[in-house]
């Protein structure tokens, strides 16, 4: 494999396992879409000859509909508000259509990268990228030293040791060390490598503790054992022993001075469960898309256009936050399934999910041994479902592999990824 494509994919994977360059410090654009936006040119280039497999056809399908609301949305039936200027508004709808168009460039490339070539290199660069975040997770927590702050600019977030290492914030390094640890439990070859990284991922996920990064983490462990359970998977036994021990640490922890700060996360948040509204269970950009929707349900089918949800939604923000943003959200919401929601409506919740059925039965029929087969079809199950609770870029790693199986079963000839 020729050495610029190894670069490519080393810059897609720091996208998908460090945030230090996947947020928008460096001329307002991030590295990974900065790759991914050079490589959508080039396929848009060769795009005659270049072979497109059934998951391809469902994104791009997705992609036609997104600029068919970009144009519906921006010149035919506006959303109108006052905060938002038509430039603007025409600016975060475009940008977002172009991140769609991203990271659906750096799927294909990373499908046909392991097709081609490279499995065993990718491996030792993804330990790499792991290591390097925990090592960043420590190196604050010991130093109380910013980091990320540090190497981009972005803001200090270091309060009371919750730390976050080169991540973007707190629940991201939380998140990330939460994916590692099922990740490892997934393969289940107790190697010296694999024993010491899944004991660094579990202190790393300790002192960058988040409510996010616990809730994926919990339904990871019941995703996996109902699988476990369906599949007599090879990794339901560690599996079932992790949740036992998690559980018994978990409640001695609870008796322990130093888990006064996750007690003030979880009472902090107990009002959620008495309050009737569902909008408010949600954070910011989230709630008031929630909120829009229980209002306006008919406008849930088609989504409210690509990148439109802040001025589409600024009028159903929560008075709780209106005076934190007095001129409208200028993020779009953080949860996967709500971007979606606000995206492409009920269409493109299907849509995401027509890919990953299809995509996990072409791993289902890939000519490898049970292990392997269970081992790649569990891991792409969760990466792809964790980004419905957060959106970080652990999905593109997992439509890779689906695309790569569906390459795979097309030319039975081809490598296999062991």
């Amino acid at each position: 494999m020729a050495k610029k494509n190894w670069i490519i994919c080393l810059a897609i994977l720091q996208g998908v396992f460090v945030d230090i360059f996947s947020y928008q410090y460096f001329g307002n654009i991030s590295l990974l879409k900065l790759v991914g936006l050079t490589l959508a040119l080039k396929y848009l280039i060769q795009f005659k000859s270049i072979k497109i497999t059934k998951i391809e056809k469902i994104f791009l399908t997705i992609l036609a509909f997104y600029t068919l609301g970009f144009l519906f949305f921006n010149f035919i039936s506006p959303w109108d508000d006052p905060n938002f200027t038509k430039k603007k508004v025409l600016f975060i709808s475009f940008k977002q259509i172009l991140t769609f168009a991203s990271e659906l460039a750096c799927i294909h490339f990373l499908a046909n990268f392991l097709l081609h070539d490279g499995t065993k290199r990718l491996k030792k660069y993804l330990l790499i990228f792991v290591s390097f975040n925990l090592t960043g997770l420590f190196l604050e927590y010991f130093l109380a030293f910013d980091l990320f702050h540090f190497f981009t600019g972005g803001e200090a977030m270091l309060i009371n040791n919750r730390v976050r290492g080169f991540n973007f914030e707190p629940r991201a390094a939380n998140y990330y060390a939460a994916m590692f640890i099922i990740t490892l439990i997934i393969i289940g070859r107790w190697t010296k490598t694999n024993t010491l990284l899944l004991v660094l991922s579990l202190l790393g996920f300790v002192i960058s503790t988040s409510m996010t990064g616990n809730i994926i983490l919990s339904l990871s462990i019941v995703i996996l054992l109902f699988t476990g359970v369906l599949l007599k998977t090879h990794y339901l036994k560690p599996l079932l022993i992790f949740s036992v021990i998690a559980t018994v640490g978990f409640t001695l922890f609870l008796q322990t001075d130093y888990s006064q700060r996750f007690k003030r996360q979880i009472t902090g948040k107990a009002y959620l469960l008495k309050d009737s509204n569902i909008a408010t269970k949600f954070e910011g950009a989230d709630s008031a898309v929630v909120n829009f929707y229980l209002h306006n349900p008919t406008n849930i089918l088609f989504g409210l256009g690509a990148g439109q949800s802040p001025v589409a939604t600024s009028s159903a923000m929560l008075e709780r936050d209106k005076k934190i943003f007095p001129n409208g959200y200028t993020y779009l919401p953080f949860m996967g399934v709500i971007l979606l929601l606000a995206n492409g409506g009920l269409v493109v919740i299907l849509a995401y999910f027509a890919i990953t059925f299809l995509g996990l039965q072409e791993i289902r029929k890939l000519n490898l041994d049970k292990r392997s087969k269970d081992t790649l079809f569990s891991i792409a199950l969760i990466i792809t479902l964790a980004y419905l609770l957060q959106v970080r870029y652990f999905h593109i790693l997992g439509f890779a592999i689906m695309i790569y199986a569906e390459l795979i079963n097309r030319n039975q000839n081809s490598k296999i990824l062991r």
